[in-house]
């Protein structure tokens, strides 16, 4: 036996008989389960049999439409029904809790499902461009997230269903309903066979697909907006339907006119503004022609020639892009890539407001520099980087319902106001759409971790909303119904990696700060009340923190030079335990107050030969076998087993364990999970029977079973089904009643459905 019964350490998970309090879950206990004495639900142990049957929290949502993990929710169009209500189309699986599809209708005050039958199946992409006719036919487009070569398709739905009607290779951008034909616009164009297209720009009759009257664009379409009688056409192309046009012209169901920039330009945008002239928006390049404070991005026609309109947009040392514009209460309304507003950012009057502005003659500053972090991937392009590149900018659309003005696009929030891809402004401030949310985080917990009373605690380096409010806060204490923020006045460049919860309950982390001197020390703070203070002085910088079972604190990390240390808190004083490795401790697991595992990028402590894990029995230390092949990234044990993943530097242990005499992958085909040399665990807590780890790994031929994985009898399992899904996951803690994860997370899923759960995610044992 590896470790003897008497050196058993503290476990997050077996609480034999612990008095945990009030039931920390927020909700009832199991059907069939009464609460004891003291409403606890938080008293048993939890087996790895006990794993397969819960449910996960639901609570974990973020205001907006929210999505599965990867690209992040996005609203690329807005439209009016002919009932008046709203329609917006996206990329987005989630309005709070519910399953939705990706059109979504506000009505009656309130975001709802835009249908209720579906003859077509939507498509996880969802849609980039809708549209309604005035006898309420609809029209779609789909949607393609990836690839050069992307293929999507126009829907409509004429009183019959939704039917398929045409092909486009590329991506749609409008679609508009004009003299009783359906116009489509974009990149690309759409597929008659497979031998020709329509480029950038086609007409529906009803019954068949055509080019333009005239004939096509030289380039592409991005804008269709009706304007009085005729059908404004905006794009990059140098003619269209048979006349010279740089990127702008009109139709009047007969003829074309010309309405010419200076020369080919990006027009993504037009509209008539309170003065009832014609703006255009796009990636005009430097329009002013001052390379030294550059802006661009909207022009107004003068009824002969088009001029940089307000001294135009700027994006730092590049002109801005505008992507869409909308006529409010007297004003237009800009959004795209931009930070300031009449002019570059040297130009004089020049505001600064980033990615949407309001201009009436004067700009106006809409978007403050308050900070909302979002849980997904955003490409975060401005548009100007190819014709292509306008449905990868995160402010994508604009559009006024009369009394609000509604702002799309792949953003988790505007000025400090956190709501993901849908956002509202009345007249005088933000609010969230589509409900208030939950208790998801924007941002991550990067640490997760809890006493022996099932209190839970969770770290993040950026976090920039709780449960909806903003915060500046690292540290966060999950009280059953609602977060707690721990007030720090840590200095703006800390950097906190250390995170630990005792048994007792005490909380530490431990930073990289900048002293007076200059010198980057490691400090270690721990919870007092609701805020942090420091514990004992500075120290080498930290890379981890631990307790052990006797609430003794243990801190790893590495001096200025490289080298590795050791050392534990005792009272108000770091004490030095080791300072001889040759390189970073990275991970402690106390398994008694003289007995620790340690783990970095090491090969020597002392004169000791150790291969990237040591063990230190309370006066010398030992290898572990041969050790580790690689750097490790997580570290657990039981009575038995030392549990180790390690990241792929030509070899590697996806979860490790040492039995005392020799290492064994457990990651084997034969197990259901075979290592890929991008998979790694980040954290793993062991349960009794079995293994719970976290990271990038999937099962075998199934990649939606995957990022938290349960190990048990020799086979692994995705937790509760289908595991969490999201960008990284870093966060694990174990408690009798619950499973907590942490990262940038978008859902979890069991076998049949998922759950959308932002930043965190909570799978509830039934006991």
């Amino acid at each position: 036996m590896l470790l003897h019964s008497r050196h058993l350490a503290f476990s997050l998970l077996v609480v034999v008989g612990a008095a945990c309090g009030d039931n920390k879950s927020g909700q009832a206990p199991p059907d069939g389960q009464p609460p004891d004495g003291n409403n606890n639900v938080c008293s048993l142990d939890l087996a790895a049999s006990a794993v397969a049957d819960g449910t996960w929290d639901t609570r974990f949502t973020v205001p907006g439409f929210t999505g599965l993990d990867g690209h992040a929710p996005t609203v690329y169009d807005f439209t009016r029904d002919t009932d008046g209500s709203i329609l917006a189309a996206g990329e987005f699986r989630y309005v709070g809790s519910d399953h939705v599809a990706p059109l979504m209708r506000f009505k009656n005050g309130a975001w709802q499902p835009a249908r209720t039958n579906w003859e077509l199946t939507p498509p996880g992409a969802g849609f980039s461009a809708v549209a309604v006719a005035p006898d309420g036919k609809l029209a779609l487009a789909t949607y393609d997230d990836f690839g050069e070569q992307r293929s999507v398709e126009i829907w409509l739905d004429d009183g019959s269903g939704l039917r398929k009607i045409g092909g486009w290779s590329g991506l749609v951008r409008r679609l508009i309903w004009f003299d009783g034909k359906l116009w489509a616009a974009g990149w690309g164009g759409l597929v008659v066979n497979s031998n020709t297209a329509l480029q950038g720009l086609a007409v529906w009759n009803g019954t068949a697909w055509s080019a333009p009257p005239g004939g096509s664009p030289t380039g592409f379409v991005f804008e269709l907006v009706p304007d009085g009688n005729e059908l404004l056409v905006g794009g990059y192309f140098d003619h269209v339907g048979g006349i010279a046009a740089n990127s702008v012209a009109a139709y009047n169901g007969t003829t074309w006119r010309a309405l010419s920039m200076p020369e080919m330009m990006g027009v993504y945008a037009l509209a008539r503004g309170a003065d009832n002239q014609l703006y255009a928006g796009g990636a005009f390049g430097i329009a002013n022609g001052n390379t030294d404070s550059p802006a661009g991005g909207m022009m107004v026609w003068d009824g002969t020639a088009w001029t940089l309109a307000g001294g135009g947009l700027g994006n730092r040392y590049n002109s801005g892009v505008v992507t869409d514009l909308a006529l409010h209460d007297g004003s237009l309304y800009v959004s795209g890539c931009f930070v300031t507003a009449g002019g570059g950012m040297d130009a004089a009057g020049a505001i600064e407001s980033a990615q949407i502005a309001r201009f009436d003659g004067t700009w106006h500053a809409l978007n403050n520099t308050t900070p909302v972090l979002g849980n997904w991937y955003e490409e975060r392009k401005c548009g100007d980087e190819g014709v292509e590149s306008v449905w990868d900018v995160s402010a994508q659309t604009v559009f006024s319902t009369g009394d609000r003005v509604l702002f799309g696009g792949s953003f988790p929030g505007i000025a400090g106001v956190s709501s993901q891809a849908i956002v509202s402004h009345d007249g005088t401030a933000w609010h969230p759409e589509a409900g208030t949310g939950g208790l998801g985080l924007n941002g991550s917990l990067d640490k997760i971790g809890a006493s022996s009373s099932c209190d839970v605690w969770g770290m993040g380096q950026q976090i920039t909303h709780v449960a909806g409010e903003s915060t500046r806060a690292r540290l966060f204490h999950f009280t059953g119904d609602r977060w707690t923020a721990i007030s720090d006045s840590l200095p703006g460049d800390a950097y906190c990696t250390g995170f630990a919860v005792s048994p007792a309950g005490d909380v530490a982390i431990g930073c990289f700060v900048t002293a007076d001197s200059g010198d980057t020390v490691g400090r270690v703070y721990r919870v007092s009340g609701t805020q942090l203070v420091q514990l004992g002085g500075d120290a080498p910088p930290i890379m981890t923190l631990a307790y052990d079972a006797d609430n003794k604190l243990w801190i790893g990390g590495s001096d200025p030079k490289g080298a590795g240390y050791l050392a534990r808190m005792d009272g108000e004083t770091i004490t030095m335990i080791e300072q001889g490795f040759d390189s970073a401790v990275n991970l402690i697991e106390p398994i008694s107050a003289n007995d620790v595992v340690v783990a970095g990028s090491f090969s020597k402590v002392g004169s000791v030969d150790v291969s990237r894990i040591a063990r230190w029995n309370g006066s010398t230390w030992s290898a572990l076998g041969a050790g580790l092949p690689a750097t490790p990234t997580a570290l657990a044990h039981d009575a038995n087993t030392v549990y180790a993943s390690t990241i792929n530097e030509g070899a590697q242990y996806l979860l490790g364990a040492f039995d005392g005499t020799s290492w064994k992958e457990l990651a084997t085909p034969g197990s259901g999970l075979t290592p890929e040399e991008f998979f790694n665990f980040n954290e793993i807590k062991a349960i009794d029977g079995g293994v719970v780890a976290v990271g990038t790994a999937w099962l075998d031929n199934d990649t939606t079973k995957r990022g938290a994985i349960v190990y048990r009898n020799g086979k692994f399992e995705a937790l509760g089904g289908a595991g969490v899904h999201a960008i990284t996951l870093s966060g694990l803690a174990v408690t009798s009643d619950s499973i907590w994860v942490g990262g940038s997370i978008a859902e979890a899923g069991t076998a049949t459905t998922t759950t959308p759960t932002v930043g965190v995610a909570r799978y509830i044992i039934a006991h």
